[in-house]
């Protein structure tokens, strides 16, 4: 019995030893760049919420819609439409922060924010 018992041992050895060489740890791994995470809004799984590259709470950014403030509008009905916020020039379909900007007008820019609708009108000083 203890012969029959180091031959089968012996052989599921083998049959491991032999399955580990022809599927080699590389080819389970993913390589790096291979993918890349969409997070559309939320947090990333992948970034720990403790330790040393976490985002904690105090530092996330605390972005609201009154926080955007026009500098200027250019309307192009042919759709080159864009705007200016804080020096930086943005065109329809381009997110700032989390609110996408869907549609430009001449006075006035609706923004978009899991699935609501928002204007904000440029004032004149």
């Amino acid at each position: 019995m203890n012969f029959f018992r180091s031959v089968l041992m012996i052989f599921f050895f083998f049959l491991w030893l032999g399955g580990y060489c022809a599927f080699p740890a590389d080819f389970l791994m993913a390589s790096e760049g291979e993918f890349v995470y969409d997070s559309r809004d939320r947090r990333d799984p992948f970034i720990p919420l403790v330790g040393p590259g976490s985002l904690h709470v105090s530092d996330a950014p605390s972005f609201r819609l009154e926080d955007i403030k026009l500098e200027g509008i250019v309307e192009d009905p042919k759709g080159g439409s864009f705007i200016m916020v804080d020096g930086e020039v943005y065109n329809e379909g381009e997110k700032i922060g989390p609110y996408s900007i869907e549609k430009i007008k001449e006075k006035q820019v609706t923004f978009e924010y899991n699935g609501k609708r928002s204007y904000v009108q440029m004032t004149e000083e």
